[in-house]
């Protein structure tokens, strides 16, 4: 795994660069409002008044169609990925030039992301690489090398900013170190060798780091209970460990092995089909961790919610006679895999009657239902299932929903689609409120931010 600079980044404006580190500061003029952003196939950015529906700024983008967006925390700046540009845009300046310009990506960039304290961005690609750019000197510092094209990441947030989950075109979803530079946890969900790769399109991790979620080009949806060991973070780790599956089984769900201990393991909570044949497009988690949106080819965004429930019948939930071991090569809907659990009660993604600590000692069986919607756990404590339920199901696009954004306290979401609109959502109801018409093309990406600082 490369480690050096990547030259091509510093040829950006050495002006720019200096605009950038003198304003990346926080803001107090600009503290109320509302920023909604959206792009697409028609290579122009769009900035909306969300409450008039009017398009106040518009912004071109002649290097490619926009693939995805990212607001900073403070609402300021814009990253836009492309084919294959990288740029940072100041939202309050009424230049239309971008201030920051990242080179190095050599294919289609698939997603983009800031830190916290906005001082890194994420970048995935199709060149099979993730980046980790350093955006007061426009360098990249960091290349995790992948095997597979890279359709989507997302940081770990909370304490674990070190830490960055992917999902590619060969099936896998990933958690890497960026610090260390190495895999820390592989998850293949393709454990059939007869069954064609399915691509993963998607990953989404919860805002308290406790749930990571995936959805695949044939409409499934994969929920894990994440656990990482506080010991993680201060390893010190072989730099032989920098390549996809060290020391791993890729048909194991466990982290490959680090001084012959396990520091980051994920376990499978739940799997079902949200979008019956379709491509899932995105998965995002709600501000508050209550909901889970999956969009898809089919026209529609869903709104999920995850409920533990009690099973009265004690016979009912665990067949012997398919247990198997999760490095097996069964199907995915067959398969059973142990994990660990626990009666801990958890207010997030409403699991409302335990939820699910992977580092307990008591030994559970999952067993999935012929459609897929609910996983059973059994103990000798405890017996109950992981159920997804639609909340909202979002009609109103009339073709593929690509992307969705959350207001800050979750009662907003809006959507865009290739119908070249998008569409504001009220989440008590799953009413759609507002549309907004400008765009000339398909709208691939969009980004909110109301957050008041």
């Amino acid at each position: 795994m490369s480690d050096s600079f990547d030259t091509d980044s510093r040829n950006v404006d050495p002006h720019k660069r200096k605009e950038y580190i003198e304003n990346n500061r926080p803001i107090s003029y600009e503290e109320n409002a509302v920023v909604l952003v959206t792009a697409g196939h028609d290579h122009t950015i769009r900035m909306w008044d969300a409450l008039k529906n009017v398009c106040t700024r518009t912004i071109p983008y002649n290097d490619s169609q926009v693939n995805r967006m990212a607001l900073s925390p403070d609402k300021r700046y814009l990253a836009v990925v492309g084919n294959p540009h990288v740029k940072l845009y100041d939202v309050f300046s009424p230049s239309q030039d971008s201030i920051l310009s990242l080179e190095g990506h050599k294919a289609c960039v698939t997603a983009v992301e800031f830190t916290n304290d906005m001082s890194y961005l994420a970048t995935s690609s199709e060149d099979k690489t993730i980046r980790w750019w350093n955006l007061r000197t426009g360098v990249c510092e960091k290349i995790l090398e992948n095997d597979f094209p890279v359709n989507d990441i997302a940081i770990i947030p909370k304490d674990f900013h070190d830490l960055i989950a992917s999902c590619d075109q060969g099936g896998n979803v990933r958690v890497w170190s960026i610090k260390k530079k190495n895999l820390v946890l592989q998850l293949n969900i393709n454990t059939d060798p007869k069954q064609i790769t399915q691509s993963v399109r998607t990953v989404a991790v919860s805002p308290d780091s406790k749930y990571l979620v995936a959805g695949n080009n044939y409409g499934k949806v994969f929920l894990w209970k994440l656990s990482i060991s506080p010991e993680y973070i201060d390893l010190d780790i072989n730099e032989n460990a920098d390549k996809p599956g060290f020391q791993n089984n890729r048909n194991s769900i466990n982290s490959p092995s680090i001084n012959n201990k396990t520091y980051v393991s994920a376990n499978i909570l739940s799997t079902f089909i949200a979008h019956p044949s379709k491509y899932i497009t995105k998965t995002l988690f709600s501000g508050n961790g209550k909901f889970l949106v999956t969009c898809s080819a089919d026209k529609t965004a869903k709104v999920w919610i995850f409920k533990s429930v009690p099973v009265a019948d004690s016979t009912s939930s665990i067949n012997a006679k398919s247990t198997e071991n999760t490095q097996s090569n069964s199907k995915p809907q067959s398969r059973q895999q142990s994990i660990h659990g626990s009666q801990n009660t958890s207010p997030n993604l409403n699991l409302e009657s335990h939820s699910i600590n992977p580092m307990s000692k008591n030994s559970i069986d999952t067993t999935y239902s012929k459609s897929e919607s609910k996983a059973t756990y059994s103990s000798d404590q405890f017996k109950f299932e992981i159920r997804a339920e639609i909340l909202h199901e979002l009609r109103r696009h009339k073709s593929w929903v690509w992307d969705a954004a959350f207001s800050n306290d979750s009662g907003y979401l809006v959507t865009v689609s290739s119908d070249k609109t998008a569409s504001l959502w009220d989440m008590t109801h799953g009413k759609s409120i507002r549309e907004f018409v400008g765009h000339e093309k398909g709208v691939l990406c969009v980004a909110l931010n109301d957050a008041t600082i």
